[in-house]
């Protein structure tokens, strides 16, 4: 996966806060293939990083929409 530093990034705390569920919720659909991301963490748990546009791309075909 491609990376741009000036692209704006979010945290798994912040992708919750974002849909109001928890982390717990995000990790999950990582696992399931839902919503893409970079794991910085090296083991499936992350931390992930998610690129704005990993969120748009979610949004488009997710039954869940931004709160922000």
């Amino acid at each position: 996966m491609e990376f741009n530093f000036n692209e704006p990034t979010y945290t798994t705390d912040e992708v919750a806060k974002r849909y109001r569920v928890k982390p717990g919720t995000v990790q999950r659909w990582v696992r399931d293939g839902r919503i893409s991301t970079l794991n910085v963490g090296g083991n499936r748990l992350g931390p992930y990083i998610f690129r704005d546009r990993d969120l748009i791309e979610f949004e488009s075909r997710a039954e869940v929409h931004s709160n922000s």
